[in-house]
């Protein structure tokens, strides 16, 4: 019989709480059409990622690639933030450019 660590509820119950947020962060980046091919609208996805986490604390860095992409004229851009520092470290990356719907 095994027996459930009293602290493996820890991560549903801290995002239990800001659900609805995370929900509406999610509905605002959807809307944003970064569909690749053709690549247009990274910065715009960049803007809404960089001002959400400030608003949260994060230090935010800004990466350009050196490309310019043919269909928007616009560099790529990834966005680097961190909070607070030490010696370990939790690395979360991802993409937003998404195939055509």
């Amino acid at each position: 019989m095994s027996t459930k660590p009293a602290h493996s509820d820890a991560i549903p119950n801290c995002l239990a709480e800001p659900e609805d947020e995370m929900v509406g962060l999610l509905g605002e980046l959807i809307s944003v059409p970064t569909e690749n091919p053709p690549g247009r609208n990274y910065r715009a996805c960049v803007n809404l990622l960089e001002s959400c986490l400030r608003q949260r604390g994060f230090t935010c860095e800004r990466v350009a690639t050196e490309d310019l992409n043919d269909a928007s004229g616009e560099r790529a851009e990834c966005a680097f933030a961190s909070y607070g520092s030490g010696a370990r470290a939790l690395y979360f990356h991802g993409h937003y450019d998404v195939v055509p719907a």
